[in-house]
């Protein structure tokens, strides 16, 4: 996997976390991502949109419920005997983004692939974890974009009268005639009433 040019000047989410992402921000607890978790992390970073495809996850209800953590570095890495990292960082706030359960599950295989890459390494330092992390989401974000492409034009082709969110930054990428497109500038969201 090479990493592009766009994809190395993406603004990261982690950038607007205190210490820009650059400082521990506590365990996650136990309990309901809508209800514990997931409100902790809002309250600390001020993210409430889904890092991979800009949804609005906390303002409203109908989208409220489909709010997820999603673990850059996943779970499995911190069992990999092949690989170290270091184990605090597992559960730490600053190795989530908040996503949709759409994007979330969107290349919930990419660390199989991704791992080859990484046997032998040792991340022991917050410092290694963070670029990993930061490695990462840029790859995986680039990937959830094209599913979601796809996944947008496999749902045109099914319902070519239905209407369509697309964030601003992907609109030119996607094969939607333009009248189908229908987004609030101010707002991002979409303009007629059966959309929301």
């Amino acid at each position: 996997m090479h990493i592009g040019t766009a994809a190395m000047n993406l603004t990261l989410p982690f950038d607007s976390y205190p210490g820009r992402g650059r400082q521990r921000l506590g365990e996650m607890c136990n309990g309901n991502c809508r209800t514990t978790y997931g409100k902790i992390f809002i309250q600390k970073t001020g993210q409430h949109d889904c890092a991979y495809c800009g949804m609005d996850l906390w303002n409203h209800r109908d989208r409220w419920k489909f709010m997820t953590l999603d673990h850059i570095v996943p779970q499995c890495a911190f069992k990999d005997k092949e690989i170290y990292v270091l184990p605090e960082f597992c559960h730490d706030y600053t190795n989530s983004v908040l996503s949709c359960t759409v994007c979330n599950g969107f290349e919930n295989q990419f660390w199989h692939s991704y791992r080859e890459r990484l046997i032998g390494r040792r991340f022991d330092t917050w410092e290694k974890c963070w670029d990993l992390r930061d490695e990462i989401f840029r790859l995986k974000n680039g990937l959830v974009a094209v599913k979601n492409r796809q996944d947008c034009d496999e749902y045109r082709s099914q319902n070519p009268s239905g209407i369509v969110w697309v964030r601003e930054a992907d609109k030119e990428v996607l094969t939607l005639p333009e009248a189908t497109v229908r987004i609030c500038a101010a707002c991002g969201q979409p303009t007629d009433g059966a959309a929301r």
